[in-house]
């Protein structure tokens, strides 16, 4: 809770979700702070996703591969990069990528 109180930039669903939570089993001295504090943050929160995961939970789909070690990779040209990159990766090649 106090690491998403302090950091305006966690937002969407998941957050909200959890702090709903963690706002119905608030016991204390300070709960009711507590709890207008979160009522606050989540009045304020952006709408939209928010977090989102970059792994689908299943494979890596979407995900590119290093070509050759980061000294030489910042190296190569955009072309270069792209072709390395398709012999490395045949689904990214087949996606144009």
């Amino acid at each position: 809770m106090n690491i998403a109180l302090a950091d305006k930039s966690y937002s969407g669903a998941i957050v909200k979700s959890l702090l709903e939570k963690t706002s119905s089993v608030l016991k204390g001295g300070d709960a009711g702070y507590q709890r207008e504090a979160i009522r606050k943050y989540l009045s304020e929160m952006p709408a939209g996703e928010g977090f989102v995961s970059m792994f689908n939970g299943k494979d890596l789909t979407g995900w590119k591969g290093l070509v050759a070690d980061p000294i030489k990779r910042s190296k190569m040209d955009a072309a270069t990069l792209k072709k390395n990159r398709r012999k490395r990766t045949p689904r990214c090649a087949k996606a144009g990528a």
